[in-house]
């Protein structure tokens, strides 16, 4: 596993402080200070009546003395919000310029804007104070940290715009930018907004959408496929059929990848045993030059012929029979279930958080919600297809402004940001993932992800930190067990120090028989019933090192401690699938045993490859 991302520093402020009374004079008034008084009144007034809706001054113990008052970043939005809608925008006052953006909505195309250059700002509110010693060219960089905007002329008519507005935790202090690239920034908000005006206009339009709905719609499951994630996608199928799975499998692949010289392909080996062995099983190439990567995912499902998809990671595999998925009422009512990953905005590598630039490339209010992990996905593409057309954009635009900027991470988060721009309904699983992995001594070592379903069983363990490879990685060592333990959050607090919380949990406890098997089903597993705000609190995975009780090359996911508060970590053995790992590892080597000497080696270089 790489090693981790950047982690946010704590943003400290300086305390607040009541000045000295000035010296007594001689009482005067005048004027001036007459409306001082009342300014300075209005203000109080204002300032007092945000906090008590909630917002605060903030203040530290921690930094040295300063007279100032410092607003917090949470009063700075409120006052932010307010700005937004006397300029006419709705999202936090930071986002498209709205009477600006509606007058291009008939052109054929974006506007041509001409660069004036970056303008910095003194601090991270984004009221602050522009110093023009700090200012920079058009084609000089700004990383990622600082506080300020590029600003813009539009050519046609002269106005000033000013966009990617930045702040201490708008974009990952890793990211660079250049005002000479706000035109693909601003290029892209047109393409989203256009299109969303269409989609709004269509959906208007629209017969009963019910209507449309196919009466027996088929169902299916769609895997992308790789040469390094042939094996991992052999073990995959084989445990979907040996939960007794029955569901027509979809392989798709870029076509050039699977091309291994001489006439020979990966495709002759492992796809077509599974054909033959564990169908159906079809095979579908992807010639289209626009997709490489994590694309492939959003272009395998939008192209399946399945009306009803579950997508699978090659490297997830299911411990039941997926299948009833399709029958839940989330998804008979949304259209589609989606997963969390570990991270939410009080808890993330990703910088996927209230300030994020991500908000204002796509003109949206800040979701506070889980983020995405996109390993499983159960779409129905009719009730979909709106939010389908808005992925299609976000994944296969070019430039890639996700990317450039990293705003998300690969394709994971693409689908519900897609989903939440469109108004198209979904349900988002309650319970936050649980981590499989192993125990050495008295510390745990997170290297997979346990995906609940709506009713808080395990259903899904995604395989995302040390893949399945069956010896044929890059220093060719056999695959190892690696699930020992599975550690989740509780479902009851264990902890006494939070009474509020240990009430929340109480109340909603179930009354059950008592069961050793964690997963049966009569032992719920998640916190269906706890609010998201405590939630967000009490829910934290951590990245570590492994070393000493590991390799010091292994980082790890979850808690360490297996005595950690609020996590329970609990034997292989005492799940309801102990010989999970164990049948991956057989079908894992019977997938090698397949492959003739020049797919091995092929796929072994291609490993190295992508290490390097």
């Amino acid at each position: 596993m790489a090693s981790p991302p950047y982690a946010p520093a704590v943003k400290r402020y300086a305390p607040t402080q009541t000045p000295p009374n000035s010296p007594r004079k001689a009482p005067r008034v005048s004027v001036f200070a007459l409306f001082s008084v009342i300014g300075l009144y209005a203000l109080g007034f204002l300032v007092w009546g945000v906090s008590l809706s909630g917002w605060f001054v903030s203040s530290s113990t921690d930094s040295g003395n300063s007279d100032d008052v410092h607003l917090s970043p949470q009063l700075m939005r409120q006052l932010r919000r307010r700005q937004g809608a006397v300029n006419g925008n709705t999202h936090d006052g930071i986002g498209v310029d709205r009477r600006w953006m509606e007058q291009l909505l008939d052109a054929d195309r974006p506007p041509d804007l001409r660069c004036v250059g970056w303008k910095q700002t003194d601090s991270c509110d984004l009221q602050a104070t522009e110093v023009p010693t700090k200012n920079r060219g058009c084609d000089q960089f700004v990383r990622g940290g600082i506080g300020g905007y590029c600003l813009m002329e539009d050519e046609d008519t002269g106005q000033q715009i000013q966009v990617m507005h930045t702040a201490c935790d708008t974009l990952h202090p890793s990211v660079t930018l250049s005002c000479r690239h706000a035109g693909d920034f601003v290029d892209f908000q047109w393409e989203v907004v256009k299109v969303s005006a269409t989609l709004e206009r269509e959906k208007k339009t629209a017969a009963n959408e019910d209507s449309l709905l196919p009466m027996n719609p088929s169902e299916g499951i769609v895997m992308v496929i790789y040469p390094k994630l042939l094996v991992s996608a052999y073990a995959s199928i084989r445990a979907l059929r040996a939960v007794n799975c029955t569901l027509p499998v979809e392989l798709w692949y870029i076509e050039s990848e699977m091309d291994i010289g001489n006439g020979n392909s990966l495709l002759d080996d492992i796809p077509k045993n599974l054909q033959e062995e564990y169908g159906p099983l079809t095979l579908h190439p992807i010639t289209d030059a626009r997709v490489a990567g994590f694309n492939s995912k959003v272009y395998a499902i939008i192209h399946t012929e399945f009306e009803h998809v579950l997508f699978l990671d090659a490297d997830n595999v299911p411990v039941r029979d997926p299948s009833y998925l399709f029958k839940t009422p989330e998804f008979l009512q949304t259209g589609a279930i989606f997963w969390p990953d570990f991270w939410h905005p009080a808890n993330t590598i990703f910088n996927v958080n209230e300030d994020s630039l991500l908000w204002e490339l796509l003109d949206m209010p800040y979701t506070d919600m889980f983020e995405q992990e996109s390993g499983q996905l159960v779409i129905d593409k009719t009730k979909s297809s709106t939010a389908l057309r808005m992925l299609s954009l976000f994944a296969f635009h070019d430039p890639n402004i996700f990317s450039r900027y990293k705003l998300v991470h690969g394709d994971k988060d693409l689908f519900r940001l897609a989903w939440l721009k469109t108004k198209t309904t979904f349900h988002m699983i309650a319970n936050p993932p649980g981590i499989a992995g192993t125990v050495r001594g008295t510390k745990f070592c997170g290297m997979s992800m346990a995906q609940f379903d709506t009713n808080g069983e395990v259903l899904f363990l995604h395989r995302n930190a040390q893949k399945l490879k069956g010896g044929l990685g890059a220093k060719r060592k056999p695959d190892e067990k690696i699930w020992t333990h599975l550690q989740r959050f509780r479902y009851r607090a264990a902890s006494p120090h939070a009474p509020e919380v240990e009430a929340t949990f109480e109340a909603s406890k179930p009354t059950l028989p008592p069961n050793k098997k964690i997963d049966s089903p009569h032992v719920p597993v998640g916190n269906l019933n706890m609010p998201y705000s405590l939630l967000r609190q009490k829910y934290s995975v951590h990245i570590f090192n492994g070393a000493p009780e590991f390799d010091e090359t292994q980082w790890c996911y979850g808690q360490s401690m297996l005595t950690a508060p609020r996590y329970k970590t609990v034997e292989w053995e005492d799940t309801a699938f102990p010989n999970v790992e164990r049948n991956l590892l057989q079908y894992a080597n019977e997938a090698v045993a397949l492959l003739p000497q020049s797919a091995v080696e092929y796929v072994v270089q291609s490993d190295r490859e992508e290490a390097s």
